[in-house]
Formats: C-alpha cells, structure tokens, sequence
C-alpha cells in the first residue's frame, strides 16, 4: 500500500481539481481532498488548497484547521503565513495579522520569490501597517512597491492618500 500512496493521492488532488475546475461542484472537491490525505498525509499542497477554498467560502475556522495541520509540516510556508494574516484581519487581531504578514513577506523574501509575487505580500504588508498606523513603514513599502511597478495607478493614490494624512 505505501508503495502506491502517492500515486493514490496523486490521482485523487488531481480528480478533486478537475471536478473544481470542470463543474465548480466544490463540496465534491473538498470531499475527495480530504480523503487524499490518509494516501499521504505530509503532502502540504491538500492542507493549503483546503485551507483556501475555506478561507473563500468565509470558514475561517475550517481554514485556520487546515493551515495549522500545514504548518505542522511546513512552518516556513509564506503563502500559509499571508492567508492566516489575511484571517487575522478579517477576525480583527490585528497583532496576529501584523506578525503573520511580516513572517510572510519576510519567508517570501528569504525564499527568492518573484518581483510580481513578493508585491503581494509587500501590499498585504502595507495594508495593515496603515491599519494600525504604522504609516512610516507603510510609505517604505509604497515606495519599494512604486519602484517595481511604477505604472500601477492605485499604488500612487495610496501613496498621496498617506501623504494626505
């Protein structure tokens, strides 16, 4: 049986996205998700997709499960550590939220990630440095965010809206 596991839970991520894809009939999906992970129970990439459909469907406790059972494999995540700051924000703790989207950014950083994708964790970043208003820090990161993406309209107006404070 082991000798088989990954192909098992292979064949079953794979026809759980298909049906998603296909269908979008997403509690089929979550279904056959959940049942992949007895064939290989390590494998990040179900607890991160659970914890997103969740985190979609406005779950967040289901979601939080999921990225915790993830992290258990793989603390050193970024995309898990962003969601769960996105979490935090939606619930209002902000401290979590600060302190997830830092290690976020800070494990994307650290792990090479493209200039296209460290800018949305360095807008996650920035959006709740401005909410507990920590603007100082917030102007750093415009100003990076501008310096990579300098005819993105709305990252200027964020800017002037700081600026404005």
């Amino acid at each position: 049986m082991d000798y088989y596991s990954y192909d098992f839970w292979f064949m079953m991520f794979n026809e759980a996205t298909d049906i998603i894809t296909s269908n979008g009939d997403i509690d089929m999906a979550v279904d056959l998700y959940k049942k992949s992970i007895f064939f290989n129970p390590k494998e990040i990439k179900t607890y991160e997709t659970l914890a997103y459909i969740f985190y979609d469907k406005g779950e967040y406790e289901e979601s939080k499960t999921f990225i915790n059972d993830a992290m258990d494999i793989d603390f050193t995540s970024a995309p898990l550590h962003r969601l769960r700051g996105h979490i935090a924000m939606q619930e209002e703790d902000d401290i979590l939220a600060e302190e997830m989207l830092r290690k976020a950014y800070d494990l994307a950083v650290a792990s090479n990630f493209s200039p296209n994708n460290l800018s949305n964790y360095m807008k996650s970043l920035f959006d709740i440095l401005i909410k507990i208003g920590q603007t100082e820090e917030a102007m750093q990161i415009i100003n990076q965010l501008i310096d990579s993406d300098d005819e993105n309209i709305i990252l200027y107006q964020n800017a002037g809206s700081i600026y404005q404070e």
